[in-house]
């Protein structure tokens, strides 16, 4: 990585939009593994001096990898799926790992997607169910989700006055607000 810099690196981004652009991962996700940890530490360095957000997406569960990312970070989002019963008990466990950050409970934000109902009770159900308040709740949108992914499109595009779109919408804007108060994403 030391012979790459800043203004090397945007090159690799690739522009979503005025607003987005994204680096992809390795070819497969067994080649994660090749990345060591400092180079990766580097590249995020890098891509902060670069951008106002970092958004990094890691795989389920923890590794060095993820690890090293939400050490990072500004703040972590642990983001569950509903699908079942063993989200809520997969969230806690999570959340224990965090708490050996000093301050965790600033840094660590939960939110759940495909709730149904999507409301401030079942906002409050899953906080009171976790025992750790939950930024956000996201509503199940699969078949929009799923044409999304199968077209190469954004879910918020298809269907920008959706339920989904608020909801997403209404978290970027919490995140957005975080940061300009100083306690943000990075």
């Amino acid at each position: 990585m030391s012979f790459l810099s800043p203004l090397e690196l945007r090159s690799y981004f690739t522009k979503v939009n005025d607003k987005v652009s994204v680096l992809c991962g390795t070819k497969t996700p067994s080649y994660i593994d090749k990345v060591s940890i400092p180079n990766l530490e580097t590249l995020i360095k890098m891509s902060k001096s670069l951008f106002k957000y970092l958004l990094i997406d890691v795989p389920a569960g923890f590794n060095p990898t993820s690890i090293a990312a939400a050490e990072m970070s500004g703040m972590t989002y642990v983001v569950s799926m509903l699908n079942g019963a063993y989200e809520v008990k997969h969230a806690q466990r999570a959340l224990e790992i965090f708490e050996a950050w000093e301050d965790y409970k600033q840094r660590v934000k939960v939110v759940f997607t495909r709730v149904v109902p999507c409301n401030q009770e079942s906002k409050r159900k899953m906080s009171e169910a976790i025992g750790y308040p939950v930024e956000a709740v996201v509503p199940n949108a699969y078949m929009v989700v799923s044409k999304a992914a199968d077209n190469g499109q954004m879910a918020l595009d298809l269907e920008p006055d959706s339920p989904l779109a608020r909801s997403i919408n209404y978290l970027a804007g919490r995140i957005i607000r975080q940061n300009d108060t100083g306690r943000g994403a990075g």
